[in-house]
Protein backbone atom coordinates (compact mmCIF):
# COMPACT_ATOMS: atom_id res chain seq x y z
CA UNK A 1 0.00 0.00 0.00
CA UNK A 2 2.30 2.60 0.59
CA UNK A 3 4.12 2.02 -2.71
CA UNK A 4 1.32 3.50 -4.09
CA UNK A 5 -0.03 5.91 -1.34
CA UNK A 6 0.56 8.32 0.92
CA UNK A 7 -0.66 6.69 4.57
CA UNK A 8 -0.22 9.16 7.64
CA UNK A 9 -0.74 7.60 10.85
CA UNK A 10 -3.11 9.90 13.55
CA UNK A 11 -1.45 9.15 17.18
CA UNK A 12 -3.23 11.30 19.61
CA UNK A 13 -1.47 11.64 23.49
CA UNK A 14 -3.99 12.73 26.26
CA UNK A 15 -1.84 15.67 27.68
CA UNK A 16 -4.19 16.28 29.87
CA UNK A 17 -7.39 14.21 31.69
CA UNK A 18 -10.10 15.45 33.26
CA UNK A 19 -12.31 12.75 34.97
CA UNK A 20 -16.12 13.45 35.88
CA UNK A 21 -17.86 11.54 38.15
CA UNK A 22 -21.46 10.37 37.56
CA UNK A 23 -23.87 8.02 39.24
CA UNK A 24 -24.97 5.22 38.25
CA UNK A 25 -28.49 5.92 39.97
CA UNK A 26 -29.46 9.40 38.81
CA UNK A 27 -26.92 10.13 36.07
CA UNK A 28 -25.75 13.72 37.65
CA UNK A 29 -22.35 14.18 37.45
CA UNK A 30 -21.28 14.72 41.40
CA UNK A 31 -17.49 15.75 40.91
CA UNK A 32 -14.80 16.46 38.77
CA UNK A 33 -11.17 16.36 38.76
CA UNK A 34 -7.77 16.48 36.76
CA UNK A 35 -6.06 12.92 36.37
CA UNK A 36 -2.61 13.23 37.50
CA UNK A 37 -0.99 11.27 34.69
CA UNK A 38 0.51 13.58 31.66
CA UNK A 39 0.85 12.59 28.56
CA UNK A 40 4.50 13.14 26.87
CA UNK A 41 5.25 13.28 23.11
CA UNK A 42 8.06 10.44 24.11
CA UNK A 43 5.44 7.68 24.80
CA UNK A 44 5.16 7.91 20.75
CA UNK A 45 8.81 5.91 21.00
CA UNK A 46 7.59 2.99 23.00
CA UNK A 47 5.45 2.55 19.55
CA UNK A 48 7.41 3.44 17.12
CA UNK A 49 9.58 -0.01 17.72
CA UNK A 50 6.74 -1.90 16.24
CA UNK A 51 7.10 -0.32 13.26
CA UNK A 52 10.62 0.57 11.93
CA UNK A 53 10.43 -0.22 8.60
CA UNK A 54 7.66 2.12 7.67
CA UNK A 55 9.23 5.38 7.34
CA UNK A 56 12.37 3.76 4.79
CA UNK A 57 9.21 3.66 2.14
CA UNK A 58 8.88 7.47 2.52
CA UNK A 59 4.99 7.62 1.73
CA UNK A 60 4.27 7.15 5.70
CA UNK A 61 4.36 10.12 7.95
CA UNK A 62 3.17 10.14 11.73
CA UNK A 63 0.65 13.06 13.20
CA UNK A 64 0.89 13.28 16.74
CA UNK A 65 -1.83 15.29 18.55
CA UNK A 66 -1.57 16.07 21.68
CA UNK A 67 -5.27 16.76 23.20
CA UNK A 68 -6.93 17.41 26.56
CA UNK A 69 -9.35 14.70 26.94
CA UNK A 70 -12.78 14.48 29.25
CA UNK A 71 -13.36 11.24 30.86
CA UNK A 72 -16.48 10.40 32.10
CA UNK A 73 -16.31 7.48 34.83
CA UNK A 74 -20.12 5.56 36.00
CA UNK A 75 -20.28 4.27 39.50
CA UNK A 76 -21.76 1.38 38.79
CA UNK A 77 -19.66 -1.54 40.19
CA UNK A 78 -18.49 -2.97 37.03
CA UNK A 79 -15.65 -1.54 36.26
CA UNK A 80 -12.32 -1.81 37.06
CA UNK A 81 -10.86 -2.27 41.04
CA UNK A 82 -8.74 0.32 39.63
CA UNK A 83 -11.28 2.73 39.43
CA UNK A 84 -12.80 1.68 42.38
CA UNK A 85 -15.79 -0.25 40.52
CA UNK A 86 -16.55 3.05 38.27
CA UNK A 87 -17.15 2.14 34.02
CA UNK A 88 -15.75 4.63 31.80
CA UNK A 89 -18.91 5.33 30.18
CA UNK A 90 -17.27 8.15 27.64
CA UNK A 91 -14.39 10.02 26.36
CA UNK A 92 -14.82 13.35 25.07
CA UNK A 93 -12.23 15.47 23.38
CA UNK A 94 -12.04 18.95 24.88
CA UNK A 95 -8.86 19.88 22.08
CA UNK A 96 -6.36 19.48 20.50
CA UNK A 97 -3.49 21.26 22.59
CA UNK A 98 -0.46 20.63 19.87
CA UNK A 99 0.03 18.82 17.11
CA UNK A 100 3.52 17.58 15.36
CA UNK A 101 3.92 15.96 11.80
CA UNK A 102 6.73 13.74 11.57
CA UNK A 103 7.53 12.48 7.95
CA UNK A 104 11.21 11.12 8.30
CA UNK A 105 13.36 9.50 10.77
CA UNK A 106 15.60 12.77 11.30
CA UNK A 107 12.11 14.24 12.59
CA UNK A 108 12.47 12.31 15.79
CA UNK A 109 15.90 13.65 16.13
CA UNK A 110 14.54 17.10 16.71
CA UNK A 111 12.49 16.01 19.38
CA UNK A 112 14.92 14.53 21.32
CA UNK A 113 18.11 17.17 20.70
CA UNK A 114 15.21 20.23 21.37
CA UNK A 115 16.96 21.14 24.79
CA UNK A 116 19.96 18.43 25.12
CA UNK A 117 23.15 19.06 25.34
CA UNK A 118 26.46 17.36 24.02
CA UNK A 119 27.59 14.94 25.33
CA UNK A 120 24.20 13.96 27.41
CA UNK A 121 23.51 11.08 29.48
CA UNK A 122 20.26 9.06 30.26
CA UNK A 123 19.26 11.12 33.17
CA UNK A 124 19.60 14.54 31.14
CA UNK A 125 17.81 12.94 27.77
CA UNK A 126 14.97 12.02 30.74
CA UNK A 127 14.69 15.25 32.73
CA UNK A 128 15.02 17.38 29.04
CA UNK A 129 11.99 14.34 28.11
CA UNK A 130 10.51 15.40 31.33
CA UNK A 131 9.45 12.16 31.93
CA UNK A 132 11.49 9.59 34.95
CA UNK A 133 14.57 7.53 34.05
CA UNK A 134 12.98 4.45 34.42
CA UNK A 135 10.47 5.28 31.92
CA UNK A 136 13.07 6.79 28.92
CA UNK A 137 15.42 3.59 29.33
Amino acid sequence: MLDDHKVRLIYPIPKEKRIIHKSAMTGEAYGRRRSPKKGHISSLFSELIRIPDLFSKGNFSIEVLMIEVEEIWCKDGKGSWRRKGASIEDRKLIRVAERRVFEHKTDFLKVLLEDLPDPFTNRKLAKSLGISINHEK
